[in-house]
């Protein structure tokens, strides 16, 4: 767009329809933060769900001694690799629900700035006299 076009634009429509298209930015940055602190909601209860459940299963699993000596040696690597193996599903299920998050949050910001170009490219070319008039 050359500069004297840009003089001949009717500057009340196009600065009303960039305050407008800025307003329904900010809605969507705001609708991003929501979505992003209820999923850090999420996120932090079910952390706290899986500590008390692996604090529970941990002390579970220390209230019985085996008779046995090839079962009291068995005993803490069965209960480590138990640990290790709920505490990988664990941590993929937080992974996932962050992953869930950031995708909700990107297709928000995404929709809003494609919308945004429409809304910018729209407005210019209402304000911009037609090619063929001289």
């Amino acid at each position: 767009m050359t500069e004297s076009m840009l003089t001949a634009l009717p500057v009340g429509d196009l600065a009303a329809s960039f305050t407008a298209i800025q307003v329904r930015n900010l809605d969507a940055f705001a609708a991003a933060a929501r979505a992003g602190s209820e999923s850090l909601s999420a996120l932090v209860s079910r952390q706290s769900d899986i500590l008390q459940t692996t604090l529970r299963s941990a002390l579970a699993r220390t209230e019985t001694v085996p008779a046995d000596s090839a079962a009291r040696i068995a005993q803490p690597f069965d209960a480590l690799k138990t640990a290790v193996l709920e505490n990988t599903a664990n941590m993929n299920v937080l992974s996932q629900m962050l992953a869930e998050s950031n995708a909700k949050i990107a297709t928000i910001l995404q929709d809003r700035l494609l919308a945004a170009l429409e809304e910018t490219k729209a407005a210019l070319q209402r304000a911009t006299p037609a090619s063929g008039a001289a």
